[in-house]
């Protein structure tokens, strides 16, 4: 950590004391850091905070909610996002378990989790904004950084041999149509979780949903390995930084520079 860091603290307790759970997490450099407390009891919000007041020497203070604010890298899309289910395009928080979703592939699968979190916006946490035309997309659509989303096409068949690839949002800002998006510094984001993973349709564009693996340890704080393969395996290669990089620049020379 380094003077100029955005670092969130999120800390949840049970009465019981069973649940205590404390993250730190550092959205300039994108670690994180989780310890459970142990108390006995349930600690009040005014004991969360420092009380010793050279702390505000060494750390500005932006902002303190009262209410969770989502620290995990689960794949988020922002409220007002339209996804297509078999009744029809309808938008992300009418959405409730059990509603069919058509993925971009056109298949059918039901939706098994959605929850609305809040999510803080600033530093690496800051949301790519994905702007139409571009993507397949006929609005613009705001993704937490860390969601992937599918792309397809010669250049990918080209470059890594396969059909469809999963790029994350934070790694097309190299490209004309992806910009961060830094108006509000917390804004509603959706988590969903299809029966299988999969990538549903927002127009033509495939966006990611979380994987039950990621779901329990988001909830717990530590990996689950005895759920089965598929609960933890992505449907598509994930490119790293360096690949989604490559493909960014070999698409743009494709397309003249438009990205």
């Amino acid at each position: 950590m380094q003077a100029g860091d955005t670092v969130a603290l999120r800390y949840r307790s049970c009465a019981r004391g069973r649940s205590d759970l404390v993250d730190i997490v550092n959205h300039d450099r994108g670690t994180i850091h989780r310890q459970r407390t142990g108390v006995a009891r349930a600690a009040r919000f005014d004991e969360a905070l420092p009380r010793d007041p050279r702390f505000l020497s060494v750390c500005h203070v932006a902002a303190v909610a009262g209410f969770g604010v989502q620290a995990a890298e689960l794949p988020a899309i922002s409220a007002g996002t339209w996804l297509m289910t078999a009744e029809g395009p309808r938008p992300v928080a009418q959405l409730s378990a059990g509603d069919i979703m058509i993925t971009v592939t056109g298949e059918r699968l039901p939706l098994r989790w959605i929850e609305r979190r809040p999510r803080l916006c600033l530093g690496r946490a800051v949301p790519v904004r994905l702007r139409a035309p571009y993507f397949g997309l006929e609005d613009d659509l705001l993704l937490s950084p860390e969601t992937h989303i599918m792309r397809d096409g010669p250049t990918v068949e080209y470059l890594f041999g396969q059909e469809r690839v999963l790029v994350r949002a934070a790694d097309l800002l190299g490209s004309t149509g992806a910009q961060r998006d830094t108006r509000r510094p917390v804004r509603d984001f959706f988590h969903i979780m299809l029966d299988d993973h999969a990538c549903v349709a927002v127009d033509r564009c495939g966006v990611e949903t979380a994987l039950l693996s990621d779901v329990l340890a988001a909830e717990d704080g530590a990996r689950r390995h005895d759920i089965a393969a598929v609960d933890r395996t992505p449907c598509l290669t994930k490119l790293d930084r360096a690949a989604a990089q490559a493909l960014v620049a070999a698409s743009a020379r494709a397309t003249g520079g438009r990205g």
